[in-house]
């Protein structure tokens, strides 16, 4: 199966994914020799019911009447989902697997495409360039010029981009963005291919787990012999990146998570524990490297005593940082019972083949006769995501029975407990974006919104 690698970048209306939505959509495909062969672009007009964020508008200069005559979400997701789940391809770009991944998972989820088959499926994966700069900069740092600011070290794509001078254009375009992190991955690449396949090694879920399984045993508590590791990532920027950490095994409901105990915070009883216990999810940061004489000139003297004095502590408390371990190895976020139908997934487990062939069939038929599969939808939420696709997209067709079925007005919580911006909070937070420094363009964009906000504040929506 021939291998491509799919750069991407998204614009948003926000941050909540459950809630808000794709405005603008960039991708570069490119072979193994990261050459382009495929450039892919989608606009995406604002959805009926999305409440944009002010700060999200400033950033990347998207105003809510931009894309009225672009196509609708639902259009765009089908698109996407084909284009990440085409066969072979490794998808990423920067910082994609802290949040770009995440918020396309949610849109394929409420647009009832399955979220996961472009991790694993008919060769398909996922990278992602943020997570190998802290080891690049630690490892190969003449692999380009590293921007400071303020006597520290920017990982900021902009800031990256400014400093080595290689492309023109504004920042949060979507475009821009990818073809900037793909110029930073092919200077990554020619520096040191040899560095650079095996940083990208990280992100292949059996060669992980096989470099924890190899990592060395670091100490020996009572019966318990322990793995260390140095963790790799731009989390800990204050360390340089970098913080020693012992393997306490896998997640019991969750096994692709592995359990890490920070060793450079002085431990005690009354330590934070759910922060000093990390978990980190195999092929995704924190990169991660044997502790051992060899990498422990990365480490400063100060997380190196209290690493020792940590092991220490360790003797003395060993059934206690078991009980603790065990605790957050059991640990799973509970149910809520108001989480919104589109903010479920991690809720209601996963759906099924059978689950998905109705959906392929909905979106396979005319509206006339989407409106008559509502009620033969596989669950009560699908049957809703089913209405509010045709809510959101088909205005024209929606009735009485559709807008019941919808829900659009009995909106829940999402998967950690946040509420969709309610227009009162972004009238709030508009007001406070427009008195800082803006440009007299951004300005405009958000005072579009303001007036937005107001038409919908007074029922005087499209």
């Amino acid at each position: 199966m021939k291998k491509t690698f799919l750069f991407y970048d998204l614009e948003t209306s926000g941050l909540r994914k459950a809630f808000d939505q794709v405005l603008q959509y960039a991708a570069l495909r490119v072979d193994e020799n990261l050459e382009i062969v495929e450039e892919i672009e989608y606009k995406v007009r604002l959805n009926p019911d999305t409440i944009p964020s002010p700060e999200a508008i400033a950033t990347h200069g998207i105003g809510v009447d931009d894309f009225n005559d672009q196509m609708h979400e639902s259009m765009a997701m089908c698109h996407i989902h084909q284009i990440h789940n085409q066969p072979g391809t490794i998808s990423g770009g920067y910082n994609t697997l802290g949040f770009d991944d995440e918020f396309l998972r949610f849109s394929f989820y409420r647009n009832l495409l399955n979220p996961y088959t472009h991790q694993f499926s008919n060769g398909c994966g996922r990278f992602d360039i943020y997570p190998m700069m802290p080891f690049y900069y630690l490892y190969a740092k003449d692999a380009i010029k590293w921007p400071m600011i303020n006597g520290k070290v920017s990982l900021k794509l902009d800031n990256i981009n400014q400093e080595n001078n290689w492309l023109k254009g504004r920042a949060h375009d979507a475009m821009h963005d990818v073809r900037v992190t793909l110029k930073l991955a092919q200077e990554m690449r020619d520096f040191d291919r040899e560095k650079w396949a095996y940083a990208m090694g990280y992100f292949d879920k059996a060669t992980d787990l096989d470099r924890i399984v190899q990592l060395p045993s670091v100490k020996t508590f009572g019966a318990d012999v322990l793995k260390g590791g140095l963790l790799i990532s731009g989390l800990f920027a204050k360390d340089r990146f970098v913080k020693p950490a012992l393997y306490l095994g896998a997640h019991h409901h969750f096994k692709n998570q592995g359990l890490w105990l920070i060793l450079d915070e002085p431990l005690s009883e009354g330590s934070n524990w759910h922060k000093l216990i990390m978990k980190k999810k195999l092929a995704e940061a924190p990169f991660v490297l044997p502790l051992g004489e060899r990498f422990d000139s990365l480490l400063s003297e100060e997380q190196i005593d209290n690493m020792e004095s940590n092991f220490k502590w360790i003797d003395r408390n060993l059934l206690f940082l078991q009980s603790m371990a065990r605790q957050q190895k059991d640990r799973t976020l509970p149910p809520l019972d108001d989480c919104d139908p589109d903010a479920r997934i991690y809720q209601d487990g996963f759906r099924t083949r059978d689950d998905y062939q109705w959906a392929d069939e909905f979106y396979q038929s005319m509206i006339t006769h989407k409106l008559d599969m509502i009620d033969s939808a596989p669950s009560d939420i699908m049957a809703t995501q089913a209405a509010r696709i045709i809510y959101r997209n088909y205005p024209n067709n929606v009735n009485a029975a559709v807008r019941k079925v919808a829900k659009m007005d009995q909106k829940g919580c999402d998967h950690l407990g946040q509420y969709p911006l309610s227009v009162k909070e972004a009238i709030t937070r508009t007001s406070k974006v427009l008195e800082t420094d803006l440009s007299p363009e951004t300005r405009h964009k958000v005072a579009e919104l303001m007036s937005f906000l107001k038409e919908r504040e007074h029922g005087k929506t499209d």
